[in-house]
């Protein structure tokens, strides 16, 4: 194996395979320790730069995110619930609270799908987790301030 790594005549003696040697493990291990944001970033844009150029491996990235997906529903499920708000303008990133599995008003044990209710658009991180009949309650109260809801709801019930 003539001109090759492993014998190469002008870098090495013959034989000698000084990239397998103890030391040169140790190094490359210290310099990767030390470099790991760097090396990283590097391999992230070789990625994004491959990915774009090249078509089949674009499918084949698509793929395996589509069977991942599939395989960990439940992850990605619980990570929306506490990492994601929907409002009426879209979706927002906020860390919420772990939620104990109970609404936080009435303490009934919700089962299906808990409520995120912040009322500090600023701060959407401060909220309570309710079930939906409490969420509704909430958002009406919020958002009628004057209680007319209220006023007129009692009108209503007084004149049956």
């Amino acid at each position: 194996m003539k001109g090759n790594r492993v014998n190469h005549p002008k870098k090495y003696p013959v034989g000698r395979k000084r990239w397998l040697e103890p030391e040169r493990k140790a190094y490359m291990k210290e310099y990767y320790q030390k470099n790991k944001d760097k090396l990283r970033k590097k391999h992230v844009e070789r990625m994004r730069e491959r990915y774009h150029i090249d078509p089949e491996f674009r499918m084949k990235r698509l793929e395996n995110r589509k069977r991942w997906g599939e395989r960990n529903k439940e992850h990605i499920t619980e990570y929306r619930r506490m990492n994601v708000l929907y409002t009426n303008g879209g979706r927002i990133r906020v860390k919420k609270r772990k939620f104990q599995g109970f609404c936080e008003l009435c303490s009934k044990t919700i089962e299906k799908k808990p409520f995120w209710h912040h009322w500090d658009d600023e701060h959407p991180e401060k909220g309570l987790w309710l079930c939906g009949k409490c969420h509704w309650l909430a958002e009406s109260v919020e958002y009628d301030p004057n209680q007319e809801l209220l006023n007129k709801y009692k009108h209503l019930k007084e004149g049956m």
